[in-house]
């Protein structure tokens, strides 16, 4: 009974040990989180169509004032 008692004890600690990721293993996750972010930032970064054409629509027609600047009466 003590044997079993103790041979239980002491494989207890390698069960535990088994279900912690291995370095590969936590390397791809960390490398997916990364490019997923990356893929979001990048999505944010690039003008929609939306913005292309509003960006245009706010455009400069007088080609005389075309820098913005108010040169005054």
């Amino acid at each position: 009974m003590r044997a079993v008692v103790l041979l239980l004890c002491g494989l207890l600690p390698l069960s535990a040990c088994s279900d912690e990721p291995d370095f590969d293993s936590r390397f791809e996750q960390a490398e997916e989180r990364i490019r997923d972010k990356a893929r979001a930032l990048d999505s944010e970064l690039v003008p929609s169509e939306n913005q292309t054409q509003m960006d245009e629509t706010l455009q400069p027609t007088d080609p005389d004032h075309a820098d913005g600047a108010d040169t005054g009466p």
